[in-house]
């Protein structure tokens, strides 16, 4: 299992996209930002719905032009030239 520190620089990646036609893409897909923290409950998700339960597992990221938001570490990798 990753885990991410505050100041760590991020990529929101969907795997699943490989090679595939879909519309329905991973908000933010191949944008890289920087970590702030692990999720609270009381964070809000793209919907504007408080995560509650869902933040298990989700880091708040900051991404230009979208602000701060939650992800979660399945949909989060380093970048190609940070990778570990």
């Amino acid at each position: 299992m990753k885990s991410f520190k505050k100041g760590e620089t991020v990529q929101v990646w969907d795997y699943i996209l490989a090679g595939k036609d879909r519309d329905d893409t991973l908000n933010g897909h191949g944008q890289v930002g920087v970590i702030i923290r692990k999720s609270r409950k009381t964070d809000i998700c793209d919907s504007g719905e408080p995560l509650r339960e869902r933040a298990k597992g989700c880091y708040q990221i900051a991404l230009p032009g979208r602000g701060l938001c939650s992800v979660h570490m399945e949909w989060l990798r380093y970048p190609r030239e940070q990778e570990k």
